[in-house]
């Protein structure tokens, strides 16, 4: 099945989603759990297929049923972009908890996108980007970094 995975993989890789995802989705019916969280992902974003939150969901929960904890993080990203960050946030703090620190970046990037942090930050960066020549190229730098962590994209975002 391994094969089978990689094989499905490569065939993604090169645009050839509708056989990566009969591929996937042959191998997520007979129990393969990377299999089943590709085959949400390519639910959730429609790629090889049409667009289908429910069953984008119903192949990472089954993943989660398995223990795979990618699946967590998958279906809390999911959830989030659907407006429940009630659900996403469980999801990452049982990633975080089982081990895998992608649940406490994605917990982190849900706290702050629902929080005044982030608006707060916009309007400092936008402060600070009225006197931009003044900066050092050290604080250049880390300014980029910041942009970066709160998704502001460009200078007075």
């Amino acid at each position: 099945m391994c094969d089978d995975f990689s094989k499905a993989c490569d065939l993604d890789d090169q645009g050839n989603h509708a056989d990566a995802f009969a591929l996937f989705e042959t191998l997520a019916v007979n129990g393969d759990v990377s299999s089943m969280t590709r085959l949400a992902l390519m639910y959730g974003e429609g790629i090889g297929v049409e667009r289908d939150i429910a069953k984008s969901i119903y192949w990472d929960t089954k993943a989660i049923d398995q223990g795979d904890i990618a699946g967590m993080i998958n279906l809390g990203i999911t959830y989030r972009s659907i407006g429940d960050t009630g659900s996403a946030k469980e999801l990452f703090e049982s990633a975080l908890r089982a081990g895998d620190p992608e649940g406490g970046i994605e917990l982190l990037k849900t706290t702050l996108a629902h929080s005044s942090l982030a608006a707060d930050v916009a309007d400092v960066m936008r402060q600070i980007d009225r006197n931009i020549g003044h900066a050092t190229p050290a604080s250049v730098e880390e300014l980029a970094v910041i942009r970066k962590w709160f998704g502001i994209k460009s200078i007075g975002a």
